[in-house]
């Protein structure tokens, strides 16, 4: 990513932090990863690897990153991606 690319990249970020979007678009993902039991599940499989004596933190959070990604549902990550491009076009838009 270029220079220009990475502060513009950074300027939307921080205009979806200011106006809230940033924070709306986390609480549906999490509500709704809550609700289908995404964290429960994730927090089970952590527990069980954990137990292994020679696991650390790193070595934990490599082992989950997979198992993560792909127990989101493809229609969740569908939705939320479209709230997303939703809240940039607005940012973009506004100027």
């Amino acid at each position: 990513m270029s220079s220009s690319d990475a502060d513009v990249t950074n300027a939307i970020q921080m205009k979806l932090q200011q106006n809230g979007e940033w924070d709306r678009i986390y609480v549906e993902l999490s509500d709704q990863l809550n609700e289908l039991g995404w964290i429960d599940d994730l927090y089970d499989t952590a527990k069980e690897r954990s137990r292994d004596d020679k696991t650390n933190l790193q070595r934990l959070l490599e082992d989950l990153k997979p198992t993560a990604v792909n127990g989101i549902p493809k229609e969740l990550r569908t939705k939320i991606v479209a709230m997303i491009q939703a809240s940039i076009e607005r940012v973009v838009q506004k100027g």
